[in-house]
């Protein structure tokens, strides 16, 4: 099979479609790497993965039509430099064939990658390359592909015997296993088909999906083995050989599909529990009085001293939390109100005005309500001792799905991500934070979030947490990770290892000001991206002007973390004092377009906007936080912070010297505004343009006074800000400047 290998290998290099294939692809790979840079220095292997991922299945579809070709030519008897072909069974033939086809699509997918990563590397910053990145992309992903195609292709060009014939069922099967597999990762009860596609796999089932498209190429090659015979095969062992390992590869390829299906349908039982509570979460908020919702709540949490402990094996959490709670209204409360993840269940509650007392309580889906003996007095506070429980399991059902926006926790040996969107630790108020997506497609628009009047068209196959706006309050958290030494922990809060060394690590995380608290461990909290010196520079540009347009007294240091909602930085990093912003997005600056312009409808690229979004919120602390619109609220209830930060970049952009692109900004908010939808962003357009409006008439300096007003507290608070909040400090400061 060896020399078989070696001279498919020899034929299919001098095939001048092979050639005019490579070069293409070079071309197409070469051109999508430098569209992802912007002068910024960037990672090597990430752009070039990037590249590659975007042409694998065009790749695919060239892999498997040449793969055809070969198995005609094989067929036809062409192939006639494979000296003493008479003496090797069809199993060997067929084998032989597809490994040297394999191997002439790995060497291609290798060399694409090596060569993306070489002009990203050469061109741009020159960071350190990451090979074992690169390996894992080779090995995990591009190799199996290669082996599928080269499998698959052969067997359709062999078995059928002619191109005319070949060619349509070739490109027939590869639309079927590629859309098949985009359409399957939508779908959650058939999410465990789309192991057969690479762009489809999650981090978890990689493995799985590098052996199902491996041995969907051993299938192939089994198939035009045990299906056809040949007149030069005459003994009926080889024969049988022939059918045993066709037998044999239909099983394999099945137990792999059928790994997959176990691997998923865990997670289609967790998504549909979870979306059972929408119904219960809109139930449960029907009747409530408005000081326990809205972005401000009576129930006001002033401190949390948490102690949690994650057990991996058993993806569960524990965690006893003591707040500090204060009433903020005008009316004593009898009740106070909690948002906490539908799935924990609560052991036991204790309130302390003056002793220590158990509490009772309601829980119905997310929404907590504490009954308290004393009513507690407007500007009051109280103890309040909660101990909670639950599993943690990541629940991702598909990739492809219209909300991309979805938090996932999950805890499990290696890593533990549990997002602030996840209520997984009490949130002051009723949060409407659940939405649902139907089984294909996405129905509910981010303002259908759980209300009693939810429509859902079919069956509900998941429901989505999405980011939480609260006050901040003092943080102490101690987390016991139950995880290998070395374990890394981050809360994007200062903190510190204090366990002893070869024990499994346990954090304490401290900070006198912090929101939306989330928590990652492991391979979830990579290491520090180290920026060079053009690169600190731009982000210090930015960060002196927005500090200049109101300070906010805290340094910037550059640190890189996995996700792009995760903006405080490593706490080792980012000590008390200091404003991390997220360096891996600054590494995925993308090309500028038309200065600027992505399309006719964003006036900043994707990607720049993402590094300008990253240093704002550093900037602003908690103010990238996304609040989706509820159907029903009023302009008061909105947090309109993301019109405020806009405007803070149009005046950066106007300092800058890019004046068109500022107005494009501006034009894009009145165009947002004078739609005549309401909706979020046409709200964040009429902040947008109310801060326009007091700079024209009361200039520069009235708009400097608004955004230090905002920062200090006195109107809006911690990233929350309404209308209200923005028209009474516009109020003020016009009063102020015109004193002055």
């Amino acid at each position: 099979m060896r020399n078989i290998a070696r001279y498919q290998l020899m034929l299919i290099a001098r095939s001048p479609l092979f050639i005019v294939a490579v070069l293409g692809l070079l071309v197409i790979v070469t051109v999508g790497a430098v569209d992802r840079t912007d002068g910024f220095p960037s990672a090597p292997v990430e752009v070039a993965s990037a590249a590659v991922m975007q042409v694998s299945h065009i790749a695919l579809m060239v892999f498997t039509l040449l793969a055809a070709w070969a198995g005609v030519g094989s067929k036809s008897g062409r192939a006639s430099e494979m000296t003493y072909t008479y003496l090797h069974s069809n199993t060997q033939m067929a084998i032989g064939q597809v490994l040297g086809l394999t191997l002439a699509f790995a060497v291609v997918q290798v060399a694409i990658v090596a060569w993306g990563t070489g002009v990203v590397w050469v061109g741009y910053g020159r960071i350190p390359v990451d090979y074992r990145a690169a390996a894992s992309l080779c090995i995990m992903q591009l190799l199996p592909a290669a082996a599928m195609a080269a499998g698959l292709g052969y067997a359709i060009g062999y078995l059928a015997g002619s191109p005319v014939v070949a060619y349509p069922i070739a490109a027939g099967l590869w639309f079927a296993v590629v859309l098949g597999g985009v359409e399957a990762s939508t779908l959650p009860q058939t999410r465990w088909l789309a192991v057969l596609d690479m762009g489809s796999a999650h981090d978890f089932d990689q493995g799985l999906t590098a052996l199902a498209m491996a041995t969907a190429g051993f299938l192939g090659a089994a198939a035009a083995a045990g299906l056809v015979k040949r007149g030069r095969e005459a003994a009926p062992a080889r024969r049988r050989m022939s059918a045993a390992v066709l037998a044999v590869a239909v099983m394999a390829f099945g137990l792999t599909l059928t790994a997959s299906w176990v691997l998923w349908s865990p997670r289609l039982a967790i998504s549909r529990n979870s979306a059972k509570m929408v119904a219960e979460e809109a139930e449960s908020f029907l009747g409530l009085p408005r000081e326990v919702m809205g972005l401000r709540p009576a129930t006001d949490v002033r401190s949390y001293d948490m102690e949690v402990h994650l057990s991996p094996s058993e993806s569960r959490l524990a965690n006893t939390v003591v707040m500090e709670v204060a009433n903020r209204g005008a009316v004593p409360l009898s009740t106070l109100t909690f948002t906490l993840r539908g799935e924990f269940v609560v052991a036991r509650c204790q309130v302390r005005q003056e002793t220590w007392m158990d509490a009772s309580y309601d829980r119905r889906a997310s929404l907590l309500e504490i009954k308290l003996d004393t009513p507690l007095a407007p500007g009051r506070s109280c103890d309040v001792r909660l101990t909670y429980h639950g599993m943690v399991c990541d629940w991702t059902l598909g990739k492809f799905v219209a909300f991309n926006d979805e938090l996932n926790g999950v805890v499990r040996q290696d890593r533990a991500w549990l997002p602030s969107g996840l209520a997984w630790y009490p949130v002051p108020g009723a949060r409407r934070t659940r939405y649902a997506v139907a089984t294909k497609h996405a129905v509910a628009k981010p303002g259908a979030v759980a209300t009693a009047g939810l429509q859902v068209e079919g069956p509900v196959s998941k429901a989505v947490w999405v980011e939480n706006s609260h006050p901040a309050a003092r943080m102490r958290v101690v987390v016991h990770t139950g995880m290998a030494p070395g374990t890394q922990v981050d809360a994007g809060i200062p903190g510190e290892l204090i366990s002893a060394e070869g024990e499994s690590p346990v954090y304490k995380f401290e900070s006198d000001w912090a929101r939306d608290l989330y928590l990652a461990a492991g391979a979830a909290c990579p290491d520090e991206v180290e920026l060079p010196d053009d690169a600190r520079a731009y982000l210090e540009r930015r960060w002196a002007f927005y500090e200049s347009l109101a300070p906010s007294g805290r340094d910037m240091v550059v640190t890189g973390l996995a996700r792009r909602r995760t903006l405080l930085g490593n706490p080792q990093l980012a000590p008390q004092g200091m404003i991390a912003v997220d360096g891996r997005l600054v590494q995925r600056t993308a090309k500028r377009a038309q200065a600027g312009r992505a399309n006719a409808g964003d006036a900043l690229s994707y990607d720049r906007n993402l590094v300008e979004s990253a240093v704002l919120s550093a900037w602003w602390q908690g103010g990238g936080t996304r609040w989706h619109f509820m159907a029903g609220a009023a302009s008061g209830e909105v947090n309109v912070i993301g019109g405020v930060l806009r405007y803070a970049l149009v005046l950066f952009l106007e300092h800058n010297g890019e004046p068109d692109i500022a107005e494009g900004v501006l034009e894009e908010a009145r165009r947002g505004h004078e739609s005549g939808l309401v909706h979020l962003r046409s709200m964040e357009a009429e902040a947008t343009l109310l801060l326009e409006q007091a700079r024209q008439d009361r200039g520069l300096e009235a708009v400097r006074r608004v955004f230090s007003l905002l920062r200090a507290g006195q109107a809006g608070r911690d990233g929350v800000v309404t209308m209200d909040d923005l028209r009474a400090a516009a109020m003020l400061a016009v009063e102020e400047v015109g004193h002055s």
